[in-house]
């Protein structure tokens, strides 16, 4: 599985689709819960303790398949994203979808985007997550160097 050529035009938002006939259309320009998904987890990862608290200073909003709507459990989600440095997300931002989220970085080192790749989670079985998070990883950093 490789993802080269997946790269859209860096400091614009694009998508590609498969032509595989089971897969995930292109999300570009839709506006889902960060909390959600598997690049808006990658994000929210990043944030200084005090932004995450303003952002979020009680419980999260419900958001149709989000694993939890508590701010602990998300913090204790996002300390596991930092130590990994991918982000996942299970059927939380749409039924039978499966993504896999990276920060691309800027030259001082900051998140300034998030890159994820979804798929139908029949074809992403939780056994090959990392294999899928290398890749993603291996892309995000291409990007990073790119800016």
């Amino acid at each position: 599985m490789g993802l080269d050529g997946l790269e859209g035009p860096f400091g614009s938002r694009s998508g590609r689709e498969t032509t595989q006939v089971l897969r995930v259309g292109s999300r570009v320009g839709m506006l889902l819960p960060a909390h959600a998904t598997a690049g808006g987890k990658a994000l929210l990862a990043e944030l200084p303790a005090d932004r995450f608290r303003a952002l979020y200073p009680r419980d999260l909003p419900n958001a149709p398949g989000a694993a939890t709507t508590e701010r602990v459990m998300l913090q204790r989600k996002l300390a596991a994203v930092r130590r990994l440095g991918y982000a996942t997300n299970f059927g939380e931002s749409g039924r039978g979808i499966a993504a896999v989220g990276a920060c691309v970085r800027d030259s001082q080192g900051e998140s300034v985007a998030a890159l994820a790749v979804a798929l139908p989670s029949t074809r992403c079985p939780r056994s090959r997550v990392r294999e899928l998070a290398m890749e993603v990883c291996a892309v995000a950093k291409r990007a990073s160097k790119a800016l």
